[in-house]
């Protein structure tokens, strides 16, 4: 990747660089950035957090924003990134014991720790956990460990913190929703894999922007999940 097609990735531009955001909040996709923009996005905006999804978080993706020289050399923003399925305090917390690992043993002992605390571990079952540890130990080797935070959400995705009758006409919980899915893919014939494409084909589901606005309008609180990224968030910021 150059660093112009780099940016470009990211969905960037070079004059973006000039601008006044102090972190860069990636997140899977776009309905991570609608949810989070409903909740707390006025925060998000007076911590100068710029959210950028990148379609999808997979390690080659993660990757890419590691090697983008530009972004670490042209900017003193701090990259925080969020995975699904994955809980916060599972992945900071590892985090924490490796950068101080990287300060006081050697980088060696930083990368054994995310390796075994989030890929082999964690990540036992998880994807998100094994590209976030992934993209750990490349930014380990780059030296950029001051530079970038991880967070994760419990829920498998971001829609199961908005009511799920809002969404899914008729339905009572994510969690029956998730086994009926997996009981159907188990079955004759399968189902699609793709949880919220299963959800439409079958339930009718909406998950357009407005019904993702509209859901959390009626939630009545911020998750506290939420809370704890954007405390994440403003204490990166004021760094």
């Amino acid at each position: 990747f150059s660093d112009v097609e780099s940016l470009s990735f990211l969905g960037l531009t070079p004059s973006d660089l000039l601008r006044l955001d102090r972190v860069f909040l990636l997140v899977e996709g776009r309905h991570d950035e609608v949810v989070l923009d409903a909740f707390i996005g006025d925060q998000l905006r007076a911590a100068r957090a710029k959210v950028l999804p990148l379609r999808g978080i997979a390690g080659d993706k993660l990757r890419t924003v590691v090697e983008s020289k530009v972004l670490f050399e042209s900017t003193s923003a701090h990259l925080v990134t969020l995975v699904d399925n994955l809980p916060g305090d599972v992945v900071s917390g590892a985090w924490s014991r490796a950068t101080e690992a990287r300060l006081l043993q050697s980088l060696d002992a930083a990368k054994s720790i995310v390796e075994t605390e989030l890929k082999n571990r964690a990540g036992s079952d998880s994807a998100e956990a094994r590209w976030v540890a992934e993209w750990l130990t490349a930014a380990l080797d780059r030296g950029y460990e001051s530079r970038i935070t991880p967070e994760g959400l419990a829920a498998r995705d971001v829609i199961e913190y908005l009511p799920v009758a809002e969404l899914v006409p008729g339905a009572s919980s994510w969690d029956e929703l998730r086994d009926d899915h997996s009981a159907a893919r188990a079955g004759r014939g399968g189902a699609h894999s793709d949880f919220k494409k299963w959800l439409k084909l079958v339930y009718g589901a909406d998950f357009t922007d407005d019904a993702l606005r509209r859901a959390a309008a009626t939630s009545g609180s911020v998750p506290p999940e939420f809370l704890r990224l954007l405390a994440v968030i403003q204490s990166a910021g004021g760094r």
